[in-house]
């Protein structure tokens, strides 16, 4: 195929997907693409058939509802392709780049190879091995058999997914979200699932054992030794978390020594799930998009510290200090924050000396629905576009916060101090 034919070919499909009459579906089938550079293309609906991609870039292409089967994309670059309800049925997608990749109702089941004369059959099964899945749409699609050994699939979206027989052995799962997926039959050999929500995932038929389970979420998972598999994610957890409490003390050198000595921590997308953190010194740590649900961190020193898009669901946050803490888009979901100070921070000059300016705690959209802020101290604080839905504001002291878009329908705001709206002109 040359050049001009590809052109043409891709021209015509493009009529092809608008409708017009003298529009053509594109026919790659078996086509020889190595290599080829095709960057944002509209292929959607394509016949893509046997075709070769290897290597090739084809990153934020739209192949949705595309018939690749058996196409061979080993080594290609399909970041933010999208292969929705997409046939990848015996497709090569060997060490293939899909991050942010959108797969939802893709098939990628084996396929049935027919030969000529139809006698003989050979079934293939698509090959994902080493491929980098990493933050993927993977919902309700079919993996069913594939090969997915050494993949990476850290923090991809998998609800729903039927992922019965594949072989995730040596995958990296860490965090990745597998609720009420079909992982019957899987192989999972030395998969890492630290984090991962598994919540209602069929589990039956899986060896659980050399799995990295820590902190993994296994609410209503079905499994075939459910005492077992919460035994070790206890087990390992622990582990885990004593192996973080080094780098705590580390940091806690680095606060009270001004980073002369010790190490800042820096722990993004982390889980913290249940974690005793009751009075720790955490003041200036990175816990970006970290997971806190049921933690303790009541009384903790969390002044300065970016908790943006961290999950508080249901944590204990009594007392804590939160002066200018940056909590933009975080998760509140049933915490308690009875008397905890979420206040400014005062700033200072290169000289050490007050500049009479404050930075305030950032908390804009966060989602703090029925939370308890029960004599919280928000003063100042960025309230823009939170939910305070059904919050308990009683006796909380709010002078100065900014509330523009905030959500207050049915909050308790009893005896609270609230700012004084601006006079119009």
């Amino acid at each position: 195929m040359t050049p001009q034919d590809l052109v043409k070919i891709i021209r015509d499909h493009g009529r092809f997907i608008k409708g017009l009459r003298d529009g053509r579906r594109a026919d790659l089938a078996k086509a020889q693409l190595a290599g080829v550079r095709l960057k944002g293309i509209n292929l959607s609906k394509g016949k893509l058939t046997g075709a070769n991609f290897t290597d090739a870039d084809l990153t934020e292409a739209d192949l949705s509802r595309a018939d690749a089967f058996n196409a061979c994309f080993a080594g290609a670059d399909l970041t933010k392709t999208d292969f929705s309800y997409t046939d990848l049925r015996g497709a090569d997608l060997r060490r293939a780049r899909l991050r942010q990749t959108i797969l939802f109702g893709a098939d990628l089941r084996k396929g049935t190879l027919y030969f000529a004369d139809q006698s003989e059959t050979q079934e293939v099964a698509t090959i994902l091995t080493e491929a980098d899945l990493e933050e993927s749409d993977l919902r309700r699609s079919n993996f069913e058999g594939a090969r997915l050994s050494g993949a990476v699939l850290i923090g991809a979206d998998c609800r729903q997914a039927k992922l019965k027989d594949c072989d995730f052995s040596n995958a990296k799962l860490r965090g990745a979200v597998l609720d009420g997926a079909d992982l019957r039959g899987a192989v999972l050999q030395n998969a890492d699932l630290d984090s991962a929500s598994l919540l209602g995932t069929d589990l039956r038929q899986v060896n659980l054992s050399g799995v990295n389970l820590s902190r993994a979420k296994l609410e209503d998972a079905v499994l075939d030794y459910p005492e077992i598999a919460q035994s070790m994610v206890r087990r390992q957890t622990k582990a885990l978390l004593r192996e973080t409490a080094d780098e705590i003390k580390e940091h806690e050198a680095w606060v009270k020594t001004r980073g002369k000595t010790g190490k800042r921590l820096q722990k993004a997308g982390t889980s913290f799930r249940e974690a005793d953190l009751k009075g720790r010194l955490l003041e200036g740590a990175d816990f970006r998009e970290a997971d806190f649900t049921g933690a303790d961190l009541s009384q903790a020193k969390l002044t300065m510290v970016d908790f943006s898009g961290a999950d508080f669901s249901s944590a204990d946050l009594r007392g804590a200090c939160l002066d200018g803490a940056n909590l933009a888009g975080a998760q509140f979901a049933g915490a308690d924050l009875t008397g905890a100070s979420l206040a400014g921070v005062e700033l200072m000059d290169d000289a050490g000396r007050p500049t009479g300016k404050r930075w305030p705690v950032n908390l804009t959209g966060a989602k703090m629905r029925g939370s308890r802020l029960v004599k919280a101290v928000l003063t100042g604080a960025n309230l823009t576009d939170t939910d305070l839905t059904q919050a308990d504001l009683t006796g909380a002291n709010l002078i100065d916060a900014k509330l523009d878009r905030a959500k207050l329908d049915g909050a308790n705001t009893q005896a609270a101090m609230m700012p004084i709206p601006a006079k119009s002109a």
